[in-house]
C-alpha cells in the first residue's frame, strides 16, 4: 500500500505535513517533522543525525521551489 506524503515548508518558515492529501489529525502537531542542517545538506527518509532511516520503498519524489497550495497537493495525490 503506498501513502502519499507531502511536507510544504513555506516561505516564512511554517512547515506543514499532509498525508493522503490531508493534514493529519485535524492540524493537530505531530511526530513528523522537518529538521534543517547547518551544512546546508538535507536528507529524505531519516534524520539529520541518520537516525530512524526509512525502511520501506520511495517513489516519484518531487522538491519544488515554491509552496504548493492544498489543492495542488490534493491533485498530486489523486494523481
Amino acid at each position: 500500500k503506498w501513502t502519499h506524503f507531502c511536507g510544504v515548508l513555506a516561505a516564512d518558515g511554517k512547515a506543514t505535513i499532509f498525508l493522503n492529501g490531508r493534514i493529519p489529525n485535524g492540524g493537530a502537531p505531530t511526530d513528523l517533522y522537518f529538521s534543517t542542517v547547518s551544512n546546508g545538506s538535507f536528507m529524505i527518509g531519516a534524520r539529520s543525525d541518520s537516525a530512524f532511516r526509512w525502511a520501506g520503498s520511495l517513489d516519484d519524489i518531487r522538491i519544488y521551489s515554491r509552496a504548493l497550495s492544498p489543492v495542488e497537493i490534493l491533485e498530486l495525490d489523486n494523481y
